[in-house]
């Protein structure tokens, strides 16, 4: 077996816009109208959201490295400081590691590129990173967070009475809430990682559904970049009411 060289990646933004829309698996109330629930709004512009600190957390010869820690002086990430960060994430790229960005395809790296312009990322995202959520996007035709992957392998995963909504009211506050947020990122960013060893490990993608029940994909490849992704059978979605656009996924990075 090929020695896995990993690289997570996380960043921590001010708040995500949302609004409220059919519920995409159909559910509905009892007088039959459509259940209305609360979603991100993925049409949402990724340059006018604030980055507040980013991590990125090294595996190699199956130990976990010493993670990197980003954030400026003021509140935000500057666009220099921003594009210092894809310096080093290149760096480790350059020297084969896959990133792990657990959404990163529609979430963070898109956000870096929308604020950078930096066209590496384009090439990094579809060729060099894992990004679970659009894999399983690509294989069953939803997304899967993070936390639901981690309890499907039975993981700690990420922190625990913590979560991305108290961010943007934390950040900055206190040196004490700034080493939370800080310990936040790096978490998530090694969650990933994990998720994606035990994948590797397991050789079958799991996951907790919305509902308590775990669940299965032999699809999704443990290592399988963005690229690899969008070449799986497409899935069935004539169940859902809006299904997610695959392919608007990625136009970013072309």
């Amino acid at each position: 077996m090929t020695e896995m060289k990993l690289l997570g990646f996380d960043i921590e933004t001010s708040r995500i816009p949302s609004k409220m829309a059919v519920d995409p698996t159909g559910k509905m109330a009892e007088d039959g109208s459509p259940v209305m629930v609360e979603v991100i709004d993925n049409d949402f512009d990724r340059g006018a959201l604030e980055v507040y600190c980013a991590a990125l957390t090294p595996y190699a010869n199956g130990k976990r490295g010493e993670s990197i820690t980003f954030s400026g002086r003021d509140r935000t990430m500057s666009v220099p400081l921003l594009v210092a960060m894809v310096d080093a994430m290149q760096e480790f790229v350059d020297c084969d590691y896959q990133i792990v960005a657990h959404n990163g395809l529609s979430f963070d790296m898109q956000i870096i590129y929308a604020m950078t312009h930096d066209t590496r990322l384009q090439a990094m995202a579809m060729h060099n990173m894992i990004d679970q959520c659009f894999g399983a996007v690509s294989a069953v035709g939803y997304g899967v967070g993070l936390k639901a992957v981690v309890a499907g392998y039975g993981l700690a995963g990420k922190m625990e009475d913590m979560d991305g909504s108290k961010v943007e009211e934390m950040w900055r506050r206190s040196p004490e809430d700034d080493e939370i947020v800080l310990g936040y990122v790096t978490q998530d960013a090694w969650a990933g990682v994990e998720a994606v060893i035990a994948h590797q490990k397991a050789g079958v993608f799991r996951w907790i559904s919305k509902g308590g029940r775990p669940m299965t994909n032999y699809t999704i490849g443990a290592l399988d970049t963005p690229a690899d992704a969008i070449r799986y059978p497409r899935p069935n979605t004539s169940w859902m009411s809006q299904p997610i656009n695959r392919d608007a996924t990625f136009e970013w990075t072309q």
